[in-house]
């Protein structure tokens, strides 16, 4: 819901860029995703397009390598759609990838069980005891 606020606003912002500006709109786009994902503090994706796929493995880059100086759980919503689309397993068989890159995805065709996911990851990640909070990762 709250990437496709960002896209809405970004599509109602359109100006006419000349060519030769068009490293600010790259700039622009970068931010706009970085600041998505510094904000936020779970992502769950949806079934998609390639808009959907370039939001996912931003997302995981920006994760895995440490650029958001945090742990984020990523939940991919319709566990049959993901399955066929995405073979993550052969990322990791050509070492593109580690394994430990996986950890952070969930896959779930259930509501009850990514709030579940969600509540658990981010107890974990943020809450050390009821009332306190744990430093950012």
């Amino acid at each position: 819901m709250l990437a496709s606020i960002f896209s809405c606003r970004l599509n109602s912002m359109k100006t006419p860029i000349s060519r030769a500006n068009s490293r600010s709109s790259l700039i622009t786009l970068f931010m706009r995703k970085f600041w998505f994902m510094y904000l936020a503090k779970a992502l769950i994706i949806f079934p998609g397009g390639f808009g959907t796929l370039d939001e996912l493995f931003e997302a995981m880059t920006l994760e895995t390598t440490g650029k958001l100086h945090k742990k984020m759980p990523v939940i991919l919503y319709g566990s049959k759609y993901w399955d066929e689309v995405l073979n993550l397993d052969a990322l990791v068989k050509f070492g593109t990838i580690t394994p430990e890159d996986l950890d952070v995805i969930y896959k779930t065709d259930s509501v009850g069980e990514a709030f579940e996911h969600i509540t658990r990851e981010l107890t974990e990640l943020f809450i050390e005891e009821p009332g306190g909070r744990k430093e950012l990762v």
